[in-house]
C-alpha cells in the first residue's frame, strides 16, 4: 500500500480492499486503467472535508506507476538522530518541526544523501546510520507543477559535541535535542508524514 500525503489529507493506493475497508471511513474507488488520475487528485485537493482517499486495485505497481506520471517525482533522504543522551534532533522549518532531510542527487545513494544533508541543515558531523526506518510520501507545488517526494529515513546516532547550526538559507531557524518526554511540543506542531517517522520509530504511540 501506498500513503501519499495531501496536506493533512491522505490518498491511499492499496490492492487489499476489505481490510481497508472494514477498518477505515474514506471514500473509495476502484481504479481501471483509463482513470483520469488527474480529475481525481484534483477533486481530492479541492475537497477539504474529504480526510481519506483509498484508490483499489490488485495491480498496485501498475496503479502507482501511473499515478506518479501527474507529478514531477523527487527522491530525498533525512535523519533521525540520537546524541549521547538518547535525545533527538529537532529542526524548524517555516514555522513547524521538523526532520533534517532533503534531496538525493544524481548518482548518490540515499543513505549518504541522508548523512550529507542532515550534517548540512545542523552543522554536525560524527553521525552514523544505526537502522533503516520508514519511507514517506507527500505532494506539494512548485508554481503550477505537482511535486510528489518520496522520503527515505535513518534512525542515526551522533557521538560528537558540536554546537549545532541551523541551515538559514534552507529557511531553518531552529535546530534544538528534545528529550523522549518532549515530544508533544514536536507532536503538536509537525506533519503528519513526520509523526509516522516517530511512529516507526517506537517513539510514540
Amino acid at each position: 500500500m501506498y500513503k501519499i500525503y495531501f496536506g493533512d489529507n491522505i490518498l491511499f493506493l492499496t490492492n487489499i480492499y476489505k481490510k481497508n475497508y472494514e477498518n477505515n471511513f474514506g471514500l473509495f474507488c476502484k481504479y481501471s486503467s483509463g482513470m483520469n488520475f488527474n480529475l481525481l487528485i484534483e477533486l481530492f485537493e479541492k475537497n477539504k472535508t474529504l480526510k481519506k482517499l483509498f484508490v483499489f486495485d490488485h495491480n498496485l505497481e501498475e496503479m502507482f506507476v501511473k499515478f506518479k506520471t501527474e507529478f514531477q517525482f523527487i527522491e530525498a533522504a533525512g535523519g533521525l538522530v540520537f546524541n549521547k543522551k538518547g535525545e533527538i534532533l529537532f529542526i524548524k522549518r517555516r514555522g513547524k518541526w521538523d526532520l533534517p532531510k532533503g534531496k538525493v542527487e544524481p548518482t548518490e545513494e540515499c543513505h549518504n544523501a541522508a548523512l550529507r544533508e542532515t550534517s548540512e541543515e545542523c552543522g554536525i558531523t560524527n553521525m552514523e546510520i544505526t537502522s533503516i526506518l520508514c519511507s514517506t510520501y507527500h505532494t506539494y507545488f512548485i508554481g503550477e507543477q505537482r511535486i510528489l517526494k518520496k522520503t527515505f529515513w535513518y534512525k542515526m546516532e551522533y557521538s560528537g559535541n558540536e554546537e549545532l547550526k541551523p541551515q538559514q538559507e534552507e529557511d531553518i531557524t531552529f535546530a534544538k535535542w528534545f528529550k523522549k518526554s518532549e515530544l508533544k511540543t514536536i507532536t503538536d506542531n509537525t506533519y503528519p508524514s513526520i509523526i509516522d517517522v516517530l511512529k516507526d520509530a517506537n517513539l510514540i504511540s
